[in-house]
């Protein structure tokens, strides 16, 4: 069985050849004769190897549509029927001595063929209207026969549609019906032989025909009878009685005419190969399978629309050249070429992907899809129907939203689209604590406030967090301000069981942690911790004593995060007798100065003490002695600041007065009570 654009039934070769001259050697064979008005037969130049010149004799009725050269320098044309007419065809060779032949064919209306087929076949003396010559006998029966069919009185005549008795194998299909041994008189022989009669069609059906010892079968038709396995006479079919028959079987396919007259899956005429303008390859098209109607459209330039019933341009995109990945692949979705942004800017409209479209399974762009939870909000964003980039609240520097067709999703809390709020597609708001103090007092009640990046009303949530257990404290809308929106949480906004957990620990030094939550998809988490300030307290002397001599000055210092230095000063009393008391810095560095006023940095530092981190420190004990006596009697005060391995500092100060015999004046001294002048004067009195 064999297929091709148009079936040739091998057994008429239909030799149309009229030489000019009776020595002239040069054939035209034709593959259709006749022709319908707009297609296009095949001549093929036989009986010489001479290059030949094609003239066409009426160009009113047809014209050529170009020559090919196949093996052993066959020379082909294609003359195109234009009108309804006979298309006279010159075929001269080029080389000397010259031969000319015509061929005449028929070109007819323009009307679709019928599906080719084959009801019977018999022989007789002339062939009546619809039915072909296929080869010509002396008698019905035990005869010799002849290709040419007019070579003999008998005609052996083949009823049906789209047949002919061309052996020309390009288009259309043929089957080689009945091998002979001679072109004009002959034998048959059912075993092969170098010539044949050949039985075509000039559709796109299946011809099959066979030799067969037991008669023919049930859908095929009996072409001729013979009398034995080889070299045989043969007779019709129904003047033998022997089973020793030529059976032929057509299964029909579409005809191609003009563009294709397929308009359903039932139609028995189905698309050309190619457009007849255009010369692109046609195929069948549908929306979608399941529809009973298409029609013939253009391979990937056409698709056909049900609504218009009518071929449209599909504007398909290939890019196999563009983009050798498919979205498995890592480098895929970083090649421009696999995306297509048209209209700019993002998002892309269309990957590339492998689909069989419009005719042919290639590269094209697709659109992209839009993924889509069961509340209808989106969550990612699928390409080529298998691979999918989801939202994702951890940057994986790929953003969904420049993908596909968003604009229906509804917004998420800061204005974009992807249902988790993806960062990589922008900022996903953020917030921080805008007031929070640290370090603070002992059981101090704090005020803290939460502020959101994005100007959005939002709910937040604040807890306090203690040995690793969250309390809850509220949920305040934060108030839009500015480009932010913030939220407070104070101890006058708060129900007043959880002001406890807006209350710093009693510990000096020890950290306290809040945790606030904005209710967004993903939820944003932030926490902090602060610390209190370390503690410090002077145990002797008590606060307003009065000191003489060496005086010895102990420290209590504490703090859960390990005290790590103290420092004592001493400041000396420089306002007025009516004026609110206030101190300066003198001169007292390791009770080496002189006690007088003094600007430098640490100036009045009497000493320092510095401890380990390990092991912790915390609570330290320590005394630093303050030698009065270099002191004017005067109102002090001593200071103590402690610090921890925080760099938190405590500080503490009392009053304290200094009383010595003979004390010096150390700061705003009367001119005779100088002691230098006092040894002038001491020695004057001696020299008197």
């Amino acid at each position: 069985m064999k297929r091709g654009v148009v079936l040739v039934f091998l057994l008429i070769l239909s030799l149309i050849s009229i030489a000019l001259e009776s020595e002239a050697t040069i054939m035209v064979q034709s593959a259709f004769s006749p022709i319908n008005v707009g297609e296009t037969d095949t001549l093929v130049r036989t009986g010489t190897t001479d290059n030949v010149n094609w003239e066409t004799l009426t160009p009113t009725i047809c014209k050529f549509q170009g020559t090919s050269i196949y093996t052993n320098n066959q020379i082909r044309s294609y003359p195109k029927g234009l009108a309804v007419g006979t298309c006279s065809i010159k075929a001269t060779t080029v080389n000397a001595p010259t031969e000319t032949t015509t061929f005449n064919f028929q070109v007819l209306a323009a009307v679709p063929p019928s599906p080719a087929s084959l009801t019977s076949c018999s022989v007789k003396t002339s062939c009546a209207s619809g039915e072909i010559a296929i080869a010509s006998m002396v008698n019905m029966e035990d005869s010799h026969i002849s290709k040419d069919v007019n070579r003999f009185p008998y005609k052996l005549c083949c009823a049906g549609t789209s047949l002919s008795n061309s052996c020309v194998a390009t288009v259309p299909q043929k089957s080689d019906a009945a091998y002979v041994y001679l072109t004009d008189d002959s034998h048959v022989d059912p075993n092969g032989q170098a010539e044949s009669i050949c039985l075509s069609v000039r559709d796109q059906s299946s011809i099959d025909c066979r030799f067969s010892t037991s008669g023919c079968n049930t859908g095929e038709t009996c072409l001729l009878s013979l009398y034995q396995n080889t070299d045989s006479h043969v007779a019709d079919c129904n003047a033998l009685s022997t089973t020793n028959k030529i059976c032929c079987s057509i299964t029909q396919a579409k005809t191609c005419y003009n563009r294709g007259e397929a308009k359903a899956d039932s139609d028995s005429l189905q698309c050309c190969a190619t457009d007849a303008t255009t010369g692109r390859d046609l195929y069948y098209s549908k929306e979608v399978p399941s529809d009973p109607t298409g029609g013939c459209c253009e391979k990937i330039y056409e698709y056909w629309d049900p609504f218009t019933n009518k071929c449209e341009l599909s504007e398909a995109t290939r890019c196999s050249s563009t983009c050798p990945y498919d979205p498995t692949s890592s480098s895929y979705f970083t090649t421009n070429g696999c995306f297509l942004d048209s209209p700019t800017p993002l998002p892309y409209e269309g990957a590339c992907c492998t689909e069989t479209l419009f005719g042919v399974t290639d590269k094209f762009q697709t659109p992209i899809g839009v993924i889509t939870d069961v509340n209808n909000e989106c969550t990612g964003a699928k390409f080529c129907s298998t691979t999918t980039k989801s939202c994702s609240s951890t940057s994986d520097n790929f953003c969904p939203e420049n993908y596909g067709d968003w604009s229906s999703c509804p917004l998420n809390e800061v204005g974009k689209r992807c249902n988790i709020c993806d960062p990589d597609c922008g900022t996903c708001g953020s917030i921080s604590f805008s007031q929070f103090k640290d370090p603070a007092s002992q059981s101090e009640q704090l005020t803290i406030k939460v502020e959101f990046s994005s100007p959005t009303v939002r709910a937040i949530s604040l807890w306090r967090v203690i040995s690793g257990t969250d309390y809850y404290i509220s949920t305040a809308n934060c108030q839009v301000q500015g480009n932010s929106c913030i939220a407070t949480f104070s101890p006058a906004n708060v129900y007043p069981g959880v002001v406890q957990y807006l209350t710093t620990p009693s510990q000096p030094g020890s950290p306290y942690t809040f945790k606030s939550y904005l209710s967004v998809s993903p939820d944003i988490i932030i926490t902090k911790t602060g610390y209190t300030l370390p503690k410090i307290e002077i145990q002797n002397p008590a606060s307003g004593s009065t000191l003489s001599g060496l005086t010895n000055i102990q420290v209590k210092a504490q703090s859960d995060s390990s005290i790590s230095k103290i420092k004592w000063y001493i400041e000396k009393k420089s306002s007025g007798a009516n004026q609110a008391p206030s101190y300066s810095p003198v001169n007292v560095v390791n009770n080496q100065g002189s006690c007088t006023f003094c600007n430098a940095i640490d100036c009045n530092l009497l000493g320092s003490a510095f401890y380990a981190p390990n092991p912790p420190n915390t609570n330290v004990v320590s005394t630093k002695d303050f030698d009065t006596l270099k002191c004017d009697n005067n109102d002090f005060s001593i200071k103590v600041v402690a610090e921890d391995q925080r760099g938190n500092k405590a500080e503490t100060s009392i009053p304290v007065k200094t009383s010595n015999q003979n004390a010096p004046c150390t700061d705003n001294c009367p001119a005779y009570d100088s002691t230098v002048l006092k040894i002038v004067i001491a020695k004057v009195k001696t020299w008197i």
